[in-house]
């Protein structure tokens, strides 16, 4: 069976790393066993989960801030302005992933415009891992600033080079950048045909149609209206930002990778027609056919779930 490509964001590139986090959640030989047939109920339940519980917890902080220590100088930004942008209230994401790589785990700040503003320069930022597990920022990002208003990114390799690529999702253009051995990033937006011009929030990366090349999955939210007004007044003191509800929201781009550096849009072909506020998704194979489907967590409406026919759509 033909290799699973599925790269919801950069957050697949750690999983490795996850799953050792996370293994102290799996029932060992030492912890009880909950019977499915026989449960506590009232207070029976809680004497129960009391007796299981381990006679003695970790004590102290389990997480330490190392902003600062590692080399993160993260200014705030005055907020809010008083001009009640919904995106603002939206701030970027990052992206974890080896850009360089060296073995080491980078990160990438997507930023957006300073509040009251779609235009004003918010350079996103990049941020090297060193051998001491210090981090120190790239000048220009490796090419990679994209000033626009940012939400979130995807990596992937999307030309089977060996390294990693990254796709900005904007209020606006989105930005798709190539990797360039390690060492700088290359804005092919235009000439690969993948802009759009929508709100888009998250996207990730995925081989639907398991030719051997990643494609784009691109969820995108809502129609924003700057001149909408919410609030219980007409004057500042009565004004408030406009809840999700209040914009419609808007169809998903499904990018094919066409193999030679362009794509093409084949949301239409592929059946994906139903617009929606959407936030997150997740592309994995549900269904456990060898084929990647998608899942979209949506703002105030229903998730859905899209499961590949594995005819393209």
């Amino acid at each position: 069976m033909p290799k699973v490509l599925c790269w919801p964001s950069s957050i697949a590139l750690c999983v490795a790393s996850v799953l050792s986090l996370v293994s102290g959640c799996v029932r060992t030989e030492n912890t009880p066993a909950v019977s499915s047939v026989d449960q506590p109920q009232g207070k029976k339940a809680a004497a129960s989960a009391e007796a299981a519980r381990p006679a003695a917890l970790p004590t102290g902080a389990l997480f330490t801030d190392v902003t600062l220590a590692w080399g993160f100088d993260l200014p705030s930004q005055p907020w809010p302005d008083g001009q009640f942008m919904t995106p603002e209230i939206t701030p970027g994401g990052v992206a974890v992933f080896d850009y360089n790589n060296d073995g080491r785990l980078d990160i990438y700040q997507v930023c957006h415009c300073p509040p009251g503003s779609f235009t004003a320069a918010a350079p996103n930022r990049l941020w090297e891992q060193q051998a001491d597990g210090s981090f120190r920022e790239v000048p220009d990002a490796a090419g990679l600033a994209d000033p626009g208003f940012g939400h979130g990114a995807a990596v992937g390799d999307i030309d089977n080079d060996g390294d990693l690529d990254v796709l900005v999702t904007n209020y606006g253009p989105n930005a798709l950048y190539l990797n360039e051995g390690g060492k700088r990033f290359r804005q092919i937006t235009q000439d690969a045909g993948i802009a759009g011009d929508h709100w888009s929030s998250s996207a990730g990366f995925l081989d639907y149609d398991r030719d051997g090349l990643l494609d784009l999955y691109v969820v995108n939210f809502a129609l924003f209206d700057p001149d909408k007004k919410c609030g219980a007044g007409d004057g500042p003191a009565g004004r408030d930002y406009c809840g999700p509800h209040t914009f419609d929201g808007l169809l998903d781009t499904l990018y094919h990778n066409n193999g030679d550096g362009t794509f093409t849009d084949v949301t239409m072909q592929a059946g994906i027609n139903l617009p929606a506020r959407g936030w997150g998704l997740a592309c994995a194979d549900i269904t456990g056919d060898g084929w990647c489907d998608v899942y979209l967590a949506n703002d105030e409406e229903p998730a859905q779930l899209w499961v590949n026919q594995q005819d393209g759509t």
